[in-house]
């Protein structure tokens, strides 16, 4: 169970890629889980926490965690990008700017548009 800001973060990030079933399915190779790459593709997650911004005055002063959850869309070779480029972009559509996601007692928001 994650319990700090940016496991809260990551997972509930996780969790709304996990809920997409996308028209072509894929494995997802999950940050720091084993994972045998299948030949047919997969999607593999990183996340980059970024420095955290003190957003309101106080020595208990609220924070902005801020970062990158990137979603890496791998296909066969000889598939061309046309494959990977309509994976991505069902992604992007999950996670588009101004999606809100409440986890942990945290609400999570995407604030720059994905690509």
């Amino acid at each position: 169970m994650a319990t700090t800001a940016d496991a809260i973060i990551l997972d509930a990030l996780c969790a709304r890629l996990d809920a997409l079933t996308l028209a072509s399915p894929l494995e997802v190779a999950w940050p720091n889980v084993n994972f045998d790459p299948p030949a047919d593709g997969y999607l593999a997650v990183s996340h980059f926490p970024a420095i955290t911004d003190q957003v309101t005055l106080g020595d208990l002063g609220q924070n902005r965690h801020t970062g990158m959850f990137q979603v890496s869309v791998f296909v066969p070779e000889g598939d061309g990008s046309i494959s990977a480029m309509d994976v991505a972009g069902e992604i992007i559509a999950q996670f588009k700017r101004g999606t809100t996601l409440t986890s942990g007692g945290l609400s999570i928001r995407i604030i720059q548009p994905p690509y």
